[in-house]
């Protein structure tokens, strides 16, 4: 049986490469005579190992330890590239997390592209040492609100519309995080033409073109250079499709068509490709004209066609205040309940929904009640290194507000309550989350009421003990 013994004067233990397993470790042998037998020359070091297959190679790097291949990639340029290679650190996931071959191969084809950087971040994020929160500060800043939304475009953000107490917002601002400062954005196709009163029917409004209306709970996701808005109230109108182009700066409700859905509030949107979807919300204001639904719908954005996705057992129930975000080609769907003006919650869910796009089915993850997030509706929501993430929303057990930290590990398919360093963040719901870079901003939200001015944004920075290149990443 061929084998070799690598030393290394950095190394307090030997690694033994041979036929039969993998690379194993070996105490130094004390005895001179047993050392002189086995050690092999500096030249000659890996010869052995060398003249196996490149595949070969790769499989035996497998079954190393987390540790010695990161040991390894300082050892040698041919250990280097070898240590380096995708599949190597797939299978380091895979044996590390004990995930099932189905499992990473139906959450993970899509998605991961680096599995080293992957591996080593979820790695280190489970340490729970490296989530900081910090205060943010700022000279002018947009008054606190809660039921807005957000949008991220060229490291800025963009937060349109909101509710303050009673008055809701018909502005959109603009914030900078490299320069920390916030800007109303001006229109420049703006209207004075006033949205007329009231009438029977809140629906068939169909908007004004450069006139913002002052609403809150509508949904929006961005594509491209703009961002497209659907739902919300004014308590007077909802809203149908609006689209807010962020470089023409103009605000737009272009004509659809299709099986258009109603508008309503409360729902959940997200973008995948050129899709955009919108799932469940309410529909109406008045207690006879109230619906909550489970209705789930497409719109095409090139050619601005709405379809209606038939429902089927697997659907997710009739729901508001539910969550929704979109990883890969699949679509993620966490909470809500169903709420009524003269009940109030009368249902309140904390599970999590996957709708792949390619099956065109939706799965629920069968999670023990302990092993689901202790929260239910309006969380902020965000993804991060191709995790879900939930932060603060309404406690599961009762009528309170939370500001717990969640991440969904969408392969190994668990959900982990994270640690934040730093200024505790207040509790609260129905916010914003929004990533740049490393760093998620949270503004706005709602516990019993607004939140004070001087604690309504926040910053979640992911501050790792290595700079990027030690992740693999060119």
């Amino acid at each position: 049986m061929a084998e070799a013994i690598v030393a290394r004067k950095s190394f307090r233990t030997q690694l033994l490469i041979n036929q039969d397993g993998p690379v194993s470790p070996l105490p130094i042998q004390k005895k001179k005579k047993v050392c002189k037998k086995v050690t092999i020359k500096k030249k000659a070091s890996f010869k052995l190992f060398q003249m196996l297959p490149f595949e070969l190679q790769c499989e035996i790097m497998k079954f190393v330890s987390f540790n010695d291949l990161c040991a390894m990639q300082s050892t040698s340029k041919h250990l280097k590239q070898i240590a380096s290679e995708n599949l190597v650190w797939k299978a380091i996931y895979q044996n590390h997390f004990n995930v099932s071959e189905e499992a990473l191969d139906e959450y993970s084809f899509s998605i991961i592209k680096n599995w080293q950087s992957h591996f080593k971040i979820q790695y280190l994020l489970l340490k729970q040492k490296y989530i900081q929160s910090e205060k943010m500060i700022c000279e002018s800043k947009p008054q606190s609100r809660f039921a807005h939304t957000a949008a991220v475009h060229n490291s800025n953000i963009y937060y349109i519309g909101g509710q303050m107490s009673e008055a809701r917002s018909d502005e959109i601002w603009g914030y900078n995080p490299q320069q920390n400062n916030f800007q109303q954005v001006a229109l420049t196709n703006v209207s004075n033409t006033e949205i007329p009163p009231s009438t029977f029917d809140c629906y068939s409004f169909p908007g004004i073109d450069g006139k913002l209306p002052k609403f809150a709970r509508h949904q929006s996701a961005i594509l491209g250079n703009k961002v497209y808005s659907f739902g919300g109230y004014d308590y007077t109108y909802f809203y149908n499709l609006a689209v807010f182009d962020i470089v023409a700066r103009t605000w737009t409700y272009p004509e659809v068509k299709g099986d258009i859905p109603l508008p309503r509030s409360n729902h959940a949107l997200t973008v995948i490709g050129n899709k955009l979807y919108i799932f469940g919300g309410s529909i109406g204001d008045k207690p006879d004209k109230y619906t909550v639904t489970n209705d789930f719908y497409i719109l095409d954005i090139p050619t601005l066609t709405w379809s209606k996705i038939p429902t089927s057992p697997e659907t997710p129930s009739v729901r508001v205040g539910h969550v929704m975000t979109s990883i890969g080609k699949n679509l993620y769907m966490f909470g809500g309940g169903v709420w009524g003006k003269e009940m109030g919650w009368t249902e309140q869910s904390n599970d999590l929904y996957i709708y792949s796009t390619e099956k065109q089915k939706w799965t629920m993850m069968k999670l023990k009640p302990e092993e689901k997030p202790a929260v239910c509706t309006y969380p902020f929501v965000f993804t991060l290194n191709n995790n879900l993430f939930l932060f603060g929303g309404a406690a599961i057990t009762g009528t309170t507000v939370t500001n717990k930290l969640y991440m969904w590990d969408v392969i190994v398919q668990k959900w982990t309550e994270m640690t934040v360093a730093g200024e505790e963040i207040s509790a609260r719901s129905i916010g914003t989350a929004s990533v740049v870079g490393d760093e998620v901003f949270l503004l706005g939200g709602y516990c019993g009421g607004l939140l004070a001015p001087e604690s309504d944004f926040y910053k979640l920075k992911i501050t790792l003990p290595f700079k990027k290149e030690c992740l693999g990443i060119n």
